[in-house]
């Protein structure tokens, strides 16, 4: 069972930019940072908190 199909028809993908221009409430705050992070190849050196 895929997520689209969990959260139904309506469900769709965001990206970080369009949940920005949004002003969506994602928590942890810094995930949206961390997701752009990750896309743009930035792997951490170490243990990584996002609480």
């Amino acid at each position: 069972m895929s997520i689209r199909c969990t959260l139904g028809p309506e469900g769709r993908w965001w990206t970080t930019a369009e949940l920005r221009s949004t002003g969506a409430l994602v928590e942890p705050a810094e995930l949206l940072d961390f997701m752009d992070g990750y896309w743009e190849g930035w792997l951490p050196d170490g243990e990584i908190s996002l609480e």
